[in-house]
């Protein structure tokens, strides 16, 4: 392989990192409702975004046990098939309160 390849494709794979990191901080700034639903809201959380051939794929992460758990717990909720509730004002997404209204603003959240 030549120097100048090896070079462009360092290069590539550094600028895709740093997309994902980008991608995942502006993800992360805009989780309303309950952010524990979403694995990358974590603190402490890695997120790897890498291309491949149908899309991106997405690896979160973490170096303390912990977190790691966190994150489990977090991505098995994801998984469960629960009905989200959103406020029509944006201020919440989540699951549906026990009054059915939004926690910030108190209007009547909508099933979608």
């Amino acid at each position: 392989m030549k120097k100048g390849f090896s070079w462009i494709v360092a290069a590539s794979v550094f600028a895709v990192a740093l997309a994902g990191a980008a991608w995942a901080e502006k993800a992360r700034s805009k989780v309303k409702g309950h952010p524990e639903m979403c694995p990358i809201t974590i603190e402490g959380a890695v997120v790897q975004v890498s291309n491949v051939e149908k899309g991106v794929k997405i690896l979160v992460t973490a170096q303390d046990p912990a977190t790691i758990k966190k994150i489990q717990e977090a991505a098995a909720g994801m998984a469960q098939k629960q009905d989200i509730y959103v406020c029509p004002m944006g201020e919440y997404r989540g699951p549906k309160t026990k009054d059915g209204r939004c926690p910030k603003c108190g209007m009547n959240l909508q099933k979608l």
